[in-house]
């Protein structure tokens, strides 16, 4: 059995645990989708899209890691937490509700960190 150097399975272990956290966050803050969006979800998962790729009815074939479902939750609350922990990102797409877009953008400009 190979043997690993002990900071590198520490970092392992500690990635491992932010994916974990990371899932559970998102857990954590999505709603259940409405009646309407979870008839969307199902019937995308359902559609033959390798089938529509083939034919030529799409111009790409989504998989099922593409289709990831909503995370809904509260945003803006999300990035002032950010914000607070002064954590820096070097690319944001916002898309949430456009009514909130100036608010986002506001706390967006505390978090950017260009490269």
């Amino acid at each position: 059995m190979a043997t690993f150097p002990r900071d590198l399975k520490a970092e392992i272990n500690r990635a491992i645990e932010l994916c974990q956290q990371r899932l559970q966050y998102c857990e954590d803050q999505t709603t259940k989708p409405s009646p309407a969006l979870d008839h969307l979800i199902k019937e995308t998962f359902a559609y033959p899209w390798e089938d529509a790729h083939k034919e030529g009815k799409v111009s790409y074939y989504a998989t099922p890691r593409m289709l990831t479902g909503n995370v809904e939750g509260p945003a803006l609350n999300s990035l002032e937490i950010l914000a607070e922990k002064q954590v820096k990102f070097d690319v944001i797409f916002i898309d949430a509700d456009k009514t909130g877009y100036f608010q986002y953008y506001k706390v967006c400009l505390q978090v950017y960190h260009p490269p």
